[in-house]
């Protein structure tokens, strides 16, 4: 367990908390990087609901298989070897592994092509019963030549009928289908559009649960145990704070935030930024952020104030240069020298040649000092004034960081003009 002091008070950090934290970043990437994926094979294979019933499954199938690979090479690592791909499948399929929205999908997909297989039937009987008219001629006359000629004209006059019945048949079939057709294209398509949505909205979902048949497999094993955190306190608390809390509220608030769900960064950027936040509490911020490892982001969006804090402690710390000690500004002059601030954007043109007349001043004082000390040499003489002043070992670097100025100004003499 790691404890930290903030604003005062006192944090504890549980390294399961912290674990727990790491396998969700991992998992969340791996959800991200599955959607993507399923992006891609979506633009690729999918151009239809046709495309979707018969790729889709396969593809979900495959997503599957490989995450429950991925979990249990995890627990191998982690020396838990009494779970094979099948049984960690078996274990968790009805708690975690839940495809029944494909079932869904697939009977609203039938449902659609069994209507319009009904439609075609119907269409069909509509053309049989109406290709042949309904009106008959039947023949007649006087005596038997009029009999015969009654039942030429009558057999004309039906097949002309006929023909006629079963053109206008046709064309009322073939409008028929199309309006079928236009119909159901449309059905398809509108199902077509929610699917991508909630396929995608499931492959995250299963990347996530995975994560939970693996902790679950994690705890039973005692490897993990699961720490008790809550999101949507932490959320909430949050949202409203920032609304309603100010000064030594909000910043309370904000720890609670963190104690409840210390995976959020924008909780540790809200305090970073905070007016009353001391260096040293900035710094301390750094390392939670560090130890709950949320990644590179957080520096990038407290940049600006990382930077203003900088400029400020140099300045500060030139405008006091009299007040500190020889070791302390031996320190300063090693940070500036191994952030080279001189050198970056950080301070205008003004300050950095300020900065390096301080560095290269400051650099000589403790040279100039050390070179008394005893000793045949360098090493020796360092090592015999961090005795003599009781100085930590790690500050042998810095003062060496103090002699290295000096043999660069000697080399290079616009470095002590500047």
């Amino acid at each position: 367990m790691e404890k930290f002091e903030l604003f005062g008070r006192k944090i504890k950090a549980d390294y399961d908390v912290r674990n727990y934290g790491i396998i969700r970043k991992d998992y969340l990437q791996t959800a991200s990087e599955m959607c993507e994926a399923f992006s891609a094979f979506w633009k690729k294979n999918c151009d239809d609901m046709h495309d979707v019933v018969e790729y889709c499954p396969r593809f979900f199938d495959s997503t599957i298989s490989m995450l429950v690979k991925g979990a249990v090479n995890n627990l191998i690592a982690n020396k838990i070897y009494d779970m094979d791909e099948d049984s960690f499948y078996d274990k968790y399929k009805h708690k975690y592994f839940d495809c029944s929205f494909f079932d869904k999908i697939a009977k609203e997909y039938d449902d659609i092509m069994s209507s319009k297989d009904k439609s075609y039937a119907s269409a069909r009987r509509d053309y049989e019963y109406n290709s042949t008219s309904s009106h008959r001629w039947s023949g007649g006359g006087f005596g038997l030549v009029g009999a015969a000629k009654g039942a030429i004209t009558a057999s004309v006059l039906n097949f002309a009928a006929d023909s006629i019945a079963s053109s206008r048949a046709s064309k009322n079939y073939d409008k028929q289908i199309k309006e079928v057709n236009s119909f159901y294209d449309n059905e398809l398509r509108k199902l077509y559009n929610t699917v991508y949505s909630l396929v995608d909205e499931n492959i995250w979902n299963i990347c996530v649960n995975c994560m939970y048949a693996y902790m679950d497999e994690l705890e039973y094993n005692e490897k993990l145990e699961y720490p008790d955190l809550n999101k949507k306190k932490a959320s909430t608390i949050y949202s409203n704070s920032l609304k309603h809390a100010k000064d030594d509220e909000l910043i309370e608030n904000l720890l609670d935030c963190i104690k409840c769900w210390p995976f959020e960064e924008e909780y540790f950027i809200t305090l970073y930024k905070h007016n009353k936040t001391t260096d040293k509490d900035a710094e301390t911020i750094d390392k939670m952020v560090e130890f709950y490892q949320l990644g590179d982001s957080f520096y990038e969006k407290t940049e600006d104030v990382r930077k203003n804090r900088i400029v400020k402690n140099i300045l500060k710390k030139m405008s006091e240069s009299k007040k500190l000690s020889l070791i302390d500004k031996a320190r300063f002059v090693s940070e500036c020298f191994e952030k080279s601030y001189y050198g970056s954007d950080i301070l205008n043109e003004n300050d950095k040649q300020k900065l390096l007349k301080f560095v290269n001043d400051g650099a000589k004082q403790v040279v100039a000092e050390i070179e008394n000390s005893k000793g045949d040499n360098q090493k020796e003489k360092i090592k015999n004034y961090i005795s003599e002043n009781k100085l930590a070992n790690s500050d042998e670097k810095v003062i060496q960081v103090s002699f290295a100025c000096v043999e660069i100004s000697k080399k290079y003499p616009f470095f002590e003009t500047l």
